[in-house]
């Protein structure tokens, strides 16, 4: 064999080359050493390769985890969620924007085709709101409906005053003509909602009245034909329950106020005949 050093021939048992003193190794030994530093390398190429492979995947899963992320219909889902519980909130604020927000909602969720917890809470949370404005609604409804009736039965008839063709205010009633009548004196009639009245002269009513209950029926509708356009008739069947004489409780017996009402002049001007005694009054409310 030759020394790498030198290029001279020495032998395989010489531990140095015996010219230039070179430590000399056997073709075996260099051969391990290729073999072995081959292996390594190939190992290293191998783990190399597999970090790679490992990298590569995940840069795919990241990339199918933010496409799913991004996915419109998620997006829709959670829209539905919001605005199921904006609607919900809104409730109890305004009715008609928390109404439409629900709807859109239940749409929302509807549509979106990806299943998720958010088209879940979506769908709850808009049906729940949907539920909520419909009671809330039902409750307007009926307490508005028994305050208007509680308004209309109580209050006073001067203040919630009907202004078209009922018998019912306060009437202020004259002789008619004045001038055929001795007595000239202002009477008030009061007909009031609940269907009571109270009948007398106006400065001293509480002293002096007839009170009681009344119905009507209207005459208009039944011979249309024989009155003037604008005008209304009414006959009123009057039950006298009290009468009051200069304070003091008198006999009802034979007390008869039933009457005729011709309202004219927007229904604000009415004349008044009592049957009993034909005498005729023109009254204003």
């Amino acid at each position: 064999m030759k020394c790498k050093k030198c290029g001279k021939e020495i032998s395989k048992n010489d531990a140095f080359c015996q010219y230039c003193g070179t430590k000399v190794e056997s073709e075996e030994a260099e051969t391990k050493v290729t073999v072995v530093e081959k292996r390594n390398e190939k190992k290293e190429k191998v783990k190399a390769e597999k970090v790679k492979a490992e990298k590569v995947e995940a840069v795919k899963v990241e990339s199918v985890n933010s496409s799913s992320n991004t996915q419109p219909g998620k997006g829709l889902a959670i829209a539905s969620m919001a605005l199921g519980i904006a609607g919900i909130v809104l409730t109890f604020v305004f009715g008609p924007l928390a109404f439409v927000l629900s709807i859109l909602g239940l749409i929302f969720a509807l549509v979106a085709k990806r299943k998720c917890a958010f088209k879940t809470a979506g769908l709850i949370t808009s049906i729940v709101g949907l539920v909520l404005q419909v009671i809330v609604t039902i409750i307007i409804i009926v307490f508005f409906s028994a305050f208007m009736t509680i308004l209309g039965e109580y209050l006073d008839t001067d203040f919630y005053r009907y202004t078209g063709d009922s018998v019912y205010g306060e009437w202020t009633c004259k002789p008619y003509p004045s001038s055929s009548y001795k007595n000239n004196e202002e009477t008030t009639l009061k007909l009031n909602y609940d269907g009571t009245y109270i009948y007398g002269p106006s400065d001293d009513l509480d002293k002096n009245h007839y009170s009681g209950t009344f119905t009507y029926e209207t005459e208009y509708d039944k011979n249309l034909e024989n009155y003037s356009k604008g005008s209304k008739f009414y006959d009123l069947n009057v039950y006298v329950d009290e009468f009051m004489m200069g304070g003091i409780k008198g006999s009802t017996y034979g007390k008869n106020l039933d009457m005729e009402m011709q309202l004219v002049d927007d229904y604000d001007t009415a004349y008044i005949m009592f049957y009993n005694t034909s005498n005729t009054y023109k009254c204003e409310r």
